[in-house]
């Protein structure tokens, strides 16, 4: 993450005029369409990187914006007391530990809005207390700070990383293996039809990316067959994948070829 500091302009309110505008036109025109240059403009004297017309992540624009935007709009302070530290060092489990945690979360918090006087701060940021810890070895990272014995650490965020469910889909998969016999030589045709269930919010994205290892773990489906399906998928290829959805179930067709 490139740091908002970049190249500050000397224009306060900048961003927050430009984005204003944006707004403001979004909602007072009725064109399907808008020119954002002058965003784009004041944008790229704080992420420049953002800027250089390839394609980036819509949600590292966004944490700019909001903290080029705060920037702005940070009233200026004088005669505030910095905390001492927003670290604590590791305590036993007590409610003493939980209330000194508690005692330290409100200044810090108190002291970061004081520094950071605006309305996004109000409506958008909030405080967590975190460390970090190995699920493995149960090992706590206490890289962040100078004090060997300080694990806990107090932040300010805007934005919760919820994780995306992923439901489990069954697919019905129709494969078509196309033998070739070198005795009789003939090519002989068979049909087989299973059950693929594929945990995924895209089921049908992940079964092209892995359709042979999920084919190869249900091998033991075709133990009637007189072929080693296991071996067969190593040395086919598919010939083609056609996947179409009838009322509701998704069915997927795939051909190879030996």
């Amino acid at each position: 993450m490139h740091s908002p500091e970049e190249g500050k302009t000397n224009d306060k309110y900048k961003i927050v005029r430009e984005f204003a505008k944006l707004v403001r036109n979004h909602y007072t025109t009725t064109s399907k369409s808008q020119n954002p240059q002058q965003f784009r403009k004041a944008m790229k004297n704080i992420a420049s990187y953002l800027c250089d017309g390839s394609q980036h992540d819509s949600h590292e624009l966004l944490n700019f914006v909001l903290q080029g935007i705060e920037e702005e709009l940070n009233k200026p302070q004088e005669g505030i007391k910095s905390v001492e530290s927003n670290y604590i060092p590791q305590l036993p489990e007590s409610d003493e530990t939980d209330s000194l945690i508690y005692d330290k979360s409100v200044e810090w918090w108190d002291h970061y809005k004081a520094c950071n006087s605006n309305y996004l701060t109000d409506v958008l940021y909030g405080e967590i207390c975190n460390r970090i810890q190995c699920t493995k070895c149960k090992k706590v990272l206490i890289s962040l700070s100078t004090d060997p014995q300080c694990i806990y650490n107090y932040s300010a965020f805007n934005t919760l990383y919820v994780p995306v469910q992923k439901n489990s889909v069954t697919l019905k998969l129709t494969l078509v293996l196309q033998l070739y016999s070198q005795k009789e030589d003939v090519v002989n045709l068979l049909y087989f039809t299973l059950p693929l269930s594929v945990k995924s919010s895209d089921p049908i994205k992940v079964l092209d990316m892995r359709l042979r290892d999920q084919l190869c773990k249900q091998s033991d489906s075709f133990h009637e067959s007189s072929i080693d399906f296991s071996e067969f998928l190593k040395c086919s290829r598919i010939v083609y994948l056609l996947r179409k959805q009838v009322k509701g179930n998704i069915e997927v067709w795939v051909r190879f070829e030996s």
